[in-house]
């Protein structure tokens, strides 16, 4: 209370001076009314806050100051509303009676729309904007009849231009034979559906990126993650009978290790689907 009081008396003795300087009270209030409004945003600085330092100045100072900062003030808003719709974005890919189909372009989107099993749908330390900052497009496909989820993986460009990873709400990796089976529909299909969509979806990850660049913030990546030295039985076999499969588990371990792999034979071992869904599940990445 014994602050508030010097405050108001703060007021008072400025407004003596800006009398003494020919201005009416109507026009010292409404100059006192938006600078304790700007003093309650975070535009201005202390010092700037001490309306004895205005004081000693002429009103038209204070009120060109004060024009200038609710400017900043408008525009911040207006950023911060952009940014709050952005967050919640997502694209449709395919909505029907059977299923829908989308891709979360934003953390929020992501968070409601996917199952909390999946990392980038987790709703604390999500891997989403990893992700989505990356070449990876995820599609979020909702069975209607019976709300089962499903996410299917792929990238936004061509290569493998028929590449497609399948992973069922519980987070268990399934092939697209067991996802026709179980849903009756081709993950291909909904893929290639996605792909004309690509343009719009790049867009929104380099607004994501472009926010975190003008935010000083750093454009986060994906985190190590850690696995069993043993592969799961089911990867073991297919390394055995597929040598592209068993080429991108060597090259994952020499990406780990920090060695780059020419792009020629990257491109080339990963055409196969197999091999590229070897390579990108045990830490690989591009």
């Amino acid at each position: 209370m014994k602050y508030k009081k010097m405050l108001n008396e703060d007021f008072k003795t400025a407004r003596v001076k800006f009398e003494l300087q020919g201005y009416e009270p109507e026009d010292i209030d409404i100059a006192f009314d938006a600078f304790k409004r700007l003093k309650n945003s975070n535009v201005i600085t202390k010092d700037e806050a001490n309306i004895d330092l205005w004081a000693n100045k002429r009103l038209s100072e204070l009120l060109t100051f004060i024009r200038d900062k609710e400017k900043i003030l408008e525009k911040n808003k207006e950023e911060k509303r952009i940014w709050n719709e952005e967050r919640a974005k997502y694209i449709v890919v395919d909505d029907n009676e059977t299923y829908k189909a989308l891709v979360p372009c934003s953390e929020l989107a992501s968070l409601k729309y996917g199952s909390k099993k999946w990392c980038c749908s987790w709703p604390t330390n999500s891997e989403f904007n990893a992700s989505f900052c990356s070449e990876v497009v995820i599609i979020f496909v909702t069975i209607k009849s019976t709300n089962d989820k499903y996410a299917l993986i792929t990238v936004d460009r061509e290569i493998p231009s028929t590449y497609v990873e399948i992973w069922d709400e519980n987070n268990k990796y399934i092939d697209s034979s067991t996802f026709t089976a179980r849903t009756g529909l081709n993950a291909i299909d909904i893929v290639n559906k996605t792909k004309s969509k690509f343009p719009e979806i790049i867009n929104y990850k380099i607004r994501l990126k472009n926010h975190f660049v003008s935010n000083g913030i750093p454009i986060p990546k994906f985190t190590e993650y850690e696995h069993e030295d043993r592969l799961p039985e089911d990867d073991e076999s297919e390394i055995a009978k597929n040598p592209l499969a068993a080429a991108a588990y060597v090259m994952k371990v020499l990406n780990r290790l920090g060695v780059e792999v020419p792009d020629v034979f990257k491109r080339s071992i990963l055409s196969d689907k197999m091999a590229y869904r070897m390579f990108t599940n045990y830490g690989g990445h591009f």
